[in-house]
């Protein structure tokens, strides 16, 4: 009896150690659920006419459209990072580099799913060495005729190329945008006083 006892009692203990082994065994790890998003890096008009008697920096728009394909709304620490390069296409040493990085964990964000948002740089047609754009013109724009009969001459472009790189969150992949061409055109307005957009009531 005290044997049959004894087999029963370890056999027992054996069931209780497998039990306890089985439920220490650690839960996977939380993987996040796999969120597409779709993004779009443009220039707002991919060209842009600029009175050349301004001589002066002029502000040009860069946009990155994103949405998420999530079925539901994310949610998360407010997180923009990201860079934008920008050159002259003939003449690439010539350039501007920028990087954006906005991060406020007090600020929730909220993105619905399939609604469009947008991201905006303003770029001050500055470039790394100090220079202005409208200093690269090759050739100065030609005053227009003052008769009305003789059409006025055309303006005188300057071609850039941009690329630019965002992500949205931080746990989210970074997406990388091949470059973009536009192009910036310089004109004479011809005789009389073109109001400066930098200017405020006529002082600097």
């Amino acid at each position: 009896m005290n044997i049959q006892r004894s087999k029963i009692t370890v056999a027992f203990i054996v069931i209780l150690i497998l039990y306890t082994l089985s439920c220490s065994e650690s839960l996977p790890l939380y993987e996040e659920p796999e969120v597409l998003f779709e993004f779009n890096f443009r220039l707002d008009g991919n060209q842009m006419y600029i009175p050349y008697p301004l001589n002066g920096p002029f502000i040009t728009i860069f946009t990155f459209d994103f949405r998420h394909l999530f079925d539901e709304t994310l949610t998360g620490e407010y997180y923009r990072r990201g860079y934008i390069d920008i050159w002259l296409a003939d003449k690439p040493s010539i350039k501007k580099h920028f990087e954006f990085f906005y991060y406020n964990p007090k600020k929730t964000a909220l993105l619905d799913p399939e609604k469009w948002y947008s991201y905006k740089y303003f770029w001050d047609q500055t470039f790394d060495d100090g220079s202005i754009l409208y200093e690269h013109l090759s050739t100065i724009p030609i005053t227009p005729s003052p008769y009305p009969e003789i059409p006025p001459p055309p303006p005188v472009p300057i071609n850039l190329k941009a690329k630019g790189e965002i992500q949205i969150f931080k746990q989210y992949n970074k997406a990388t945008f091949d470059e973009i061409e536009f192009t910036v055109y310089y004109y004479d307005p011809g005789i009389g006083k073109i109001s400066n957009p930098h200017e405020i009531f006529g002082k600097k």
